[in-house]
């Protein structure tokens, strides 16, 4: 996967689940990870990857093909906005959950 880079980082605060992978890029939003067992995730960490790297926004919203990482999900944060913009990030994605809960 051409563009995406690999960093160790000291401390994510996640000393309970000490294994912890984040994703992060200019405009798409952010998702912190935490009890990935590298050796046994590494498919489902490649799977997670292309899904963000192919995804506008880096809104992954169907996460099953990430295997039982989707249980490891600690956070996900909005990208930063450019100053100025006051468009909600969230929104299109609280639309799709309220109409898959039929609201």
């Amino acid at each position: 996967m051409s563009g995406v880079k690999v960093r160790d980082a000291r401390c994510m605060l996640t000393c309970g689940s000490p294994v912890a992978v984040s994703l992060t890029c200019p405009g798409k939003m952010s998702y912190l990870f935490a009890d990935v067992q590298a050796e046994h995730d590494l498919d489902n960490l490649l799977a997670l990857v292309r899904l963000y790297v192919a995804n506008p926004g880096g809104i992954i919203n169907d996460a099953r093909p990430i295997g039982r990482l989707r249980h490891c999900l600690k956070g996900r944060l909005p990208a930063p906005l450019p100053v100025g913009d006051e468009t909600n990030l969230w929104e299109e994605s609280d639309k799709r959950a309220r109409n898959r809960e039929g609201s």
